[in-house]
């Protein structure tokens, strides 16, 4: 996971119960734009097998303290984390018109994922995917003049790991 800035982890952990040990991804020292994306403020955090995909979406559903939650399985635990390259969505607001570029990161060049859209009055969208040779699944909303203003929740999972993004139509 990702802390949102001027969060601190201890402050996080204990709000939401997370589970230790937490590992800070911290290879350092960063350089200014690493630093400006937050690069310094990634975590993995163990969850209960079973939990972790309400895990994810329980922590996502804060973005105030979160910048984004992903999960990654591993033979005996599971982690919710981040990897590079950073899920990004571009702009992360926007008026009715504003093409919304986004990105997924950490599957398998080929592996098979599905991108789950949801709007803000509940409507769900389902597509089939296939992550890129380098790991990465693009997604877009091409939002139109007669889209729902408020904030759209974009999954995609396949093979283990799961990203949610947001964005909003104001």
């Amino acid at each position: 996971m990702k802390l949102a800035a001027c969060r601190e982890f201890d402050t996080v952990s204990a709000r939401y119960g997370l589970q230790g040990p937490a590992l800070r991804t911290d290879p350092g020292p960063y350089d200014p734009i690493a630093l400006a994306i937050g690069i310094d403020r990634l975590y993995h955090v163990p969850v209960r097998i079973g939990d972790e995909m309400r895990e994810v979406e329980r922590l996502a559903a804060h973005p105030e303290d979160f910048d984004f939650v992903a999960l990654v399985g591993a033979s005996t635990w599971v982690c919710v984390v981040t990897c590079p390259p950073s899920p990004t969505v571009a702009p992360a607001v926007g008026r009715r018109g504003t093409a919304f570029e986004l990105r997924f990161c950490c599957w398998t060049g080929g592996t098979t994922v599905e991108k789950i859209f949801t709007t803000p009055d509940g409507r769900v969208i389902r597509l089939r995917d296939t992550s890129r040779e380098d790991g990465t699944v693009p997604a877009a909303w091409g939002s139109g003049p007669d889209d729902v203003v408020g904030t759209y929740v974009v999954k995609v999972h396949g093979d283990g790991v799961a990203e949610v993004l947001r964005f909003r139509i104001e």
